[in-house]
């Protein structure tokens, strides 16, 4: 619930109130689709926009989505961040 006061506190409310904020359009980022839809749903918003986002199911954790979609399962190499392996990526 922090990241969803932070925000609402940002469109123009308060730590203790916040207005209804008519005719916008709440989008949600990456993360940001955790947290979207509980801004859409404060603030009475008439639409909500998933731009690249994470969607949990309803009621689903961040931990569980990283479970569910696999993103556990992922590695990367050990020669990712060495020197020699950027030089080829920059070549």
């Amino acid at each position: 619930m922090c990241y969803l006061r932070s925000v609402l506190v940002q469109v123009g409310g308060s730590e203790l109130r916040w207005v209804p904020a008519e005719h916008s359009i709440v989008v949600g980022h990456s993360l940001g689709g955790f947290t979207a839809p509980l801004v859409c749903d404060e603030l009475h918003s008439d639409g909500l926009v998933y731009l690249s986002a994470m969607i949990p199911m309803p009621g689903e954790t961040f931990g569980d989505w990283w479970t569910n979609t696999g993103h556990d399962r992922e590695t990367i190499p050990d020669d990712v961040f060495s020197i020699s392996c950027l030089k080829s990526w920059l070549a």
